[in-house]
């Protein structure tokens, strides 16, 4: 007997050699595999498996894309009226303006001429011009609510008037100013609006 790795034969028994060439690896790798029925329901399942998880995979995707769309969209939101606060502190200089305009139209003190005021008025009605052009073209419009309906989104009532002349709840009168920015009422018009006296009314038709 021989030491090492050697080990002592039997008659007629022939020693195995692993063969790790490449041309045997490569044959192996063509042979037919053969697996029980049991397996082969077990590969099975798994492909099933696999193919729920990648739809669940295209339904996270399809998640994703509709959350992307949605940021984007609330993105473009916050875009479109990033500046409505900036827009209402504009809006009340316009009412100050607005205001001078018409206080300089009555002189009472006796020391400003008459074309003093004219003067005053004239360029106050150029800078209220000029920012009502300004707010227009940053998409702010006026509501305009006299001698309309009144409509809750639209105006705050301040006063009720009863009246016969007009339909119960019209805006008789704009006491401040409405308005929209873009398709949205940042400041709804305070009005005085009207109530119909039937009473009132046959009273003076007698």
């Amino acid at each position: 007997m021989k030491k090492g790795s050697d080990v002592p034969m039997k008659k007629n028994e022939e020693r195995f050699e692993p063969d790790f060439s490449e041309d045997s690896a490569e044959k192996k790798a063509k042979e037919v595999i053969e697996i029980s029925k049991a397996e082969y329901e077990h590969l099975k399942e798994q492909d099933k498996l696999a193919k729920r998880y990648l739809s669940s995979l295209h339904q996270i995707q399809a998640d994703f894309e509709n959350f992307r769309r949605i940021a984007e969209k609330n993105k473009e939101h916050y875009i479109k009226y990033g500046n409505e606060n900036i827009i209402k502190k504009l809006i009340r200089i316009n009412d100050d303006l607005i205001r001078a305009v018409q206080m300089a139209k009555s002189p009472k003190d006796e020391n400003i001429t008459l074309n003093d005021y004219e003067t005053l008025h004239a360029g106050l009605r150029m800078i209220q011009e000029n920012l009502s052009r300004l707010l227009d073209s940053e998409g702010v419009k006026p509501i305009n609510a006299k001698g309309k309906p009144f409509d809750p989104y639209e105006h705050e009532v301040m006063y009720v008037e009863d009246t016969t002349g007009v339909p119960d709840n019209t805006c008789l009168e704009e006491l401040e100013n409405g308005y929209y920015f873009k398709d949205k009422v940042i400041r709804p018009s305070k009005v005085k609006v009207s109530r119909y006296n039937k009473q009132k009314s046959e009273e003076i038709s007698v």
